[in-house]
């Protein structure tokens, strides 16, 4: 079931399966077994189950080629078809090698949006027309913590549905218990601020058994930590001259700034990583129900060095 095999066939000629690959003198079949081991959709035949071209194996399923349907329940599902169905009932339209799936839904400049600032590095991402997250080229070289960090939950076996929004002032980045992800506050600061922000996120919800059925749940403390892990690996690699341990996070009082005529100011939020701070400045807005202020959306965000005159990050030669 998607394993190697060792198959023996009582003849004189050599044939050696290993790897799924086959080196063969000829190209001939052996008791009407074909030496290429691959069918449709680039999965491995299993012809011993339902006969020649009937069945296929990959990383998440078994596939029944004659019904277009899968055996096992789909360890991704989407609420709006089946869990055996594959393919989004499109085999024609569709291509879903391992049977595993990522989504990112969204207005589509939102995606374009996303798509161009998780694009900025070597290992180049893109959107299917299924809605999942994949990598653009399946053979591409997989380069730096964002792109493995992405590949890795691209890879899990879990179904993790990320919903892109507008600006909204009940969101500070992402809500955990619904998914939705303000893009406002996303593309408020840094390329690099950006990524640290996704992989705190998808890694805190793939860290959740079953997130889409969970996440109402609210959020244990243990996923935060992965989160908070995930952006650690990834501001390392940024600086790596600088000492990256998570410290502490919340607002600074000090920086406070609010004018309670007009009920409109700013405070800074931040995320202590020792040497390096991840610094949102939030907008802070008057509460009706209160009349007092509270944090709304981020108006910036961005990593500054622990030296208030230094901005990062640290560079291979010890500068900036």
């Amino acid at each position: 079931m998607g394993c190697l095999k060792l198959s023996y066939y009582p003849t004189t000629e050599l044939k050696i399966i290993s790897d799924r690959k086959v080196l063969t003198y000829n190209k001939t079949e052996i008791n009407n077994r074909s030496s290429y081991l691959y069918g449709f959709g680039s999965q491995e035949k299993d012809d011993e189950i339902s006969g020649a071209g009937n069945h296929t194996t990959a990383t998440f399923w078994e596939y029944d080629t004659r019904l277009g349907r899968r055996w096992n329940r789909d360890p991704k599902p989407n609420t709006s078809i089946s869990e055996y169905a594959c393919f989004a009932n499109n085999p024609i339209f569709y291509v879903d090698i391992n049977g595993d799936t990522l989504g990112i839904s969204g207005s589509q400049t939102n995606q374009d949006a996303f798509l161009a600032q998780i694009n900025t590095g070597e290992t180049k991402f893109k959107i299917g027309t299924d809605g999942n997250l994949a990598l653009d080229n399946s053979n591409a070289k997989v380069v730096g913590q964002f792109a493995t960090q992405m590949v890795a939950a691209i890879n899990n076996t879990q179904k993790v549905n990320v919903p892109l929004v507008d600006a909204s002032n009940s969101i500070m980045i992402d809500a955990f218990a619904t998914g939705k992800v303000d893009m406002g506050d996303m593309l408020a600061g840094t390329n690099d601020a950006f990524k640290d922000n996704v992989l705190h996120f998808v890694n805190e919800r793939f860290d959740v058994s079953d997130y889409e059925k969970n996440k109402g749940l609210g959020m244990p403390s243990s996923a935060h930590s992965t989160g908070i892990s995930a952006e650690e690996k990834f501001i390392k690699e940024l600086n790596p001259r600088a000492v990256v341990k998570f410290q502490s996070e919340g607002e600074d009082i000090s920086s406070l700034i609010y004018n309670s005529t007009t009920g409109v100011g700013s405070i800074n939020y931040i995320f202590n990583f020792t040497d390096v701070k991840l610094i949102f400045q939030m907008q802070v807005v008057k509460d009706p129900s209160t009349n007092r202020p509270t944090m709304s959306n981020v108006v910036q965000k961005n990593y500054f060095e622990a030296k208030p005159t230094l901005v990062g990050p640290l560079k291979d030669d010890g500068t900036f």
